[in-house]
């Protein structure tokens, strides 16, 4: 296992999510709570990539993660 995670980018309809991932084997993905961004797993990340692969990204208009439209729903 790289101690480097692997920064990601995913296009959605009216804008993007990014994360990161680490690790091998069974995908682990942790979700902030709100108002939070994926750093709220800086603790537990390397440890879980230890043994698993761990997807973790901003969710909708949080944190890297482009916020949608005025009206539009999370």
């Amino acid at each position: 296992m790289t101690d480097a995670a692997t920064p990601f980018e995913v296009e959605v309809p009216e804008g993007r999510l990014r994360g990161e991932e680490l690790g091998t084997g069974t995908a682990v993905v942790p979700i902030h709570g709100f108002s939070f961004d994926r750093s709220m797993w800086d603790p537990q990340f390397a440890v879980l990539a230890e043994r698993f692969r761990v997807i973790r990204y901003d969710l909708r208009g949080f944190g890297e993660s482009g916020a949608p439209a005025a009206g539009s729903d999370h």
